[in-house]
C-alpha cells in the first residue's frame, strides 16, 4: 500500500514498547510496515524500526499521540530553557555590556558582578544542558562573532576548569576573563570578520595592543581582580615569547587555559572570511602546535568533547550524513542523528542511529561549510531533555 501525503519520522523516544501504536508506521517510500493498535514488545524492534526509517502520516500524528505518562517529567526550570534561545539573550546582554563599558565605564555600574552574572548563567546552562551548549558552538550562525566567539571561549572555559578541580572563585573569574578578553576590540572585529582587503596599519595595530587596552578598560569599569585582568592583557602571548603585545614566555595556568579555547573556537567556527576547519582536523592540529609548548590542555578537550563533539557533522558508513548530538563515553561512540540520507537526500525528519552497528559508524568528520541543509537544533536536542 502506498500513500500519498506528508510523513514525518520518528526519533527513538517516539516508539513504546508494551503499548499500542496510536498510528499506522510506514517506512519512507510510503509502505506500511505496521498498523495501529500493533505492539511492540522488545527493544530491539524499536532499534530495527528506526534503524530502517519510520515514518506515520502527519495527520495522524497530529490527531493523536502517546499519553504522556510513561516517564516523569524533569522540573519545571529545566523543560523551560531553550540553550540555543538562552545563548542568544546572553550575546544581547553581553554585547550591551561591553559596549557600554568601553565607550563610557559610568554607564555600566556594577561591571563586574554583571559578568559575573552571565558566567553564572553559562555555568547552569552547562550542567543542565552540556551537549546542547557545546552543540551551538558548531551549528548556530555566528554573524554576531566578536561577541559569540567570547562566549564560546567561556563555555570550554568553564567546562575544564571543572575537569581540573580548580575552585568556584578561581573557574569564575577566568570565564569572566574570557567573556570580557575582546572589549577593546568588539567593534573591529565586526569589521574585520566582514572585511576581506588586507589588514591596514591603523587595524594591525589595534589588534597588537587590544590585550593591554582591554585590561586598561576593564579596570576603568571597576574590575580589580588581578587574575582576571592579567588574563585579558596576557590572553595572545605564546609560551615561545612570539605572541603580543609584550612577549611573555611564562603564562599561569588560568591565562594559558582561556589562550587555548580561544585558539580553538577560532578554529572551529566560520566567519565571512574563513572557513571553519571540521572539528577533528582543528583538535588535531591544535593538539600538535600545543605540544611543542608542553600544553596539555588540548589533550584534556578532546578527552572531554571529543574529536566528534555535539554539533560538528560527520559521514557515516552507509554514507548518511550526520550530525552528533550526545559526546562518546568511554565505551561507546558519539550519539549521532542522520539528516541526509545516503543518496543525499535531505529526510524528513532527523533519524536516529546506532553507531556502534558498523553501517552507522563515522567514516569521517565534514567541515560545516560542507553541508548545506540546515539541522532542526530543537528537534534533536528537545528530544534528549539533558542534552
Amino acid at each position: 500500500m502506498q500513500i500519498q501525503t506528508q510523513l514525518l519520522g520518528l526519533a527513538l523516544n517516539q516508539l513504546r514498547i508494551d503499548t499500542a501504536l496510536p498510528w499506522n508506521l510506514y517506512d519512507e517510500a510510503g509502505h506500511l510496515l505496521l498498523t495501529k493498535g500493533f505492539i511492540l514488545v522488545r527493544n530491539a524492534q524499536v532499534d530495527s524500526l528506526i534503524e530502517r526509517g519510520v515514518f506515520v502520516r502527519e495527520e495522524d500524528f497530529k490527531l493523536y499521540n502517546y499519553p504522556d505518562v510513561v516517564r516523569a517529567a524533569p522540573p519545571p526550570a529545566e523543560l523551560e530553557i531553550d540553550p540555543f534561545r538562552m545563548r542568544e539573550l546572553i550575546a544581547s546582554k553581553l554585547a550591551l555590556l561591553l559596549r557600554d563599558a568601553a565607550h563610557d565605564p559610568s554607564l555600566v555600574p556594577d561591571f563586574a558582578a554583571k559578568i559575573g552574572e552571565i558566567a553564572r548563567v553559562l555555568h547552569k546552562l552547562c550542567d543542565l544542558h552540556l551537549d546542547a551548549t557545546l552543540a551551538a558552538i558548531y551549528l548556530t550562525d555566528h554573524a554576531k562573532y566578536p561577541i559569540l566567539h567570547s562566549i564560546d571561549t567561556a563555555v570550554l572555559v568553564d567546562l575544564l576548569a571543572r575537569k581540573m578541580d580548580w575552585n568556584d572563585a578561581r573557574r569564575r573569574t577566568a570565564v569572566c576573563a574570557a567573556l570580557t578578553m575582546n572589549i577593546a576590540m568588539i567593534d573591529a572585529q565586526t569589521i574585520l570578520a566582514l572585511q576581506r582587503l588586507p589588514l591596514s596599519a591603523v587595524q594591525k595595530e589595534a589588534i597588537t595592543t587590544h590585550p593591554a587596552q582591554g585590561a586598561d578598560m576593564l579596570r576603568a569599569a571597576g574590575v580589580s581582580d588581578e587574575l582576571w585582568l592579567r588574563i585579558v592583557a596576557d590572553h595572545h602571548e605564546v609560551p615561545d615569547g612570539t605572541g603580543y603585545p609584550a612577549g611573555k614566555t611564562t603564562l599561569d595556568d588560568a591565562t594559558l587555559l582561556v589562550r587555548t579555547m580561544d585558539i580553538y573556537t577560532a578554529l572551529v567556527t566560520p566567519r565571512h572570511t574563513k572557513a571553519a576547519s571540521d572539528t577533528a582536523q582543528a583538535a588535531r592540529n591544535l593538539f600538535v602546535q600545543e605540544n611543542k609548548y608542553g600544553n596539555t590542555l588540548v589533550g584534556l578537550l578532546i578527552k572531554e568533547i571529543g574529536l566528534h563533539p555535539p554539533g560538528s557533522y560527520v559521514k557515516l558508513k552507509n554514507g548518511d550524513i550526520a550530525v552528533v548530538f550526545k559526546r562518546a563515553s568511554a565505551t561507546t561512540p558519539p550519539m549521532v542523528h542522520s539528516f541526509i540520507n545516503g543518496k543525499g537526500l535531505p529526510m524528513l525528519e532527523p533519524m536516529w542511529r546506532d553507531a556502534t552497528r558498523p553501517e552507522f559508524a563515522i567514516a569521517s568528520a565534514l567541515p560545516r561549510e560542507a553541508v548545506t541543509t540546515k539541522v532542526d537544533l530543537l528537534k534533536i536536542w528537545s528530544a534528549h531533555p539533558h542534552a
